[in-house]
């Protein structure tokens, strides 16, 4: 058995998910090989967000706190987040 890691992505570099095995086809000296077995796996990934509170961003905190809370509600895991 030979292990395959793939990542699919479409045109804008976004992680395509949802597939499963009748999406690939795997060659081998251009013979098909039959997928015996299917899998996924979430990948660890980290966020950083920089948020400019200073006096020139006064008007615009409100909603820069609410695009930064949807951000975080968004994340696959979001037990994992830290504040920090």
């Amino acid at each position: 058995m030979v292990l395959l890691n793939v990542t699919v992505t479409d045109d804008y570099e976004r992680v395509v998910t949802g597939l499963d095995s009748s999406n690939f086809l795997v060659f081998d000296d251009k013979v098909e090989q039959q997928i015996v077995s299917f899998s996924t796996e979430d990948t660890p990934t980290s966020v950083g967000l920089i948020f400019d509170s200073s006096g020139s961003m006064s008007d615009k905190i409100q909603k820069i706190q609410g695009s930064c809370g949807t951000i975080l509600q968004n994340l696959e895991s979001p037990g994992r987040v830290s504040a920090d």
